[in-house]
């Protein structure tokens, strides 16, 4: 199979990995069809990398990010309890 060089390529290539994979589940490991998806998973997966990069630290980032949240959270929560009652807080 010749590389993916254009969007439609890509698509035309995607339906027949979606074909090949609700058709054979359950084949042996030496069939032609799976030797195809393979084939086809590796020119897309290629063509993906080029087309569609991902940054590779996203979930580092998210997490500190959750994690600040989470912290600053805390620490209003921590500063309402310990505060002096007031109508505000005592509804809370």
């Amino acid at each position: 199979m010749k590389p993916i060089e254009t969007e439609e390529q890509y698509l035309i290539y995607l339906r027949r990995l979606e074909e090949n994979f609700l058709v054979g589940s359950d084949l042996p490991s030496g069939d032609p069809l799976v030797a195809e998806m393979d084939e086809i998973a590796a020119l897309v997966r290629e063509y993906e990398e080029t087309h569609y990069p991902i940054k590779t630290n996203w979930w580092i980032e998210l997490n500190v990010f959750l994690f600040d949240v989470k912290y600053q959270f805390r620490r209003i929560r921590k500063k309402l309890l310990q505060s002096k009652p007031t109508k505000l807080n005592t509804a809370l």
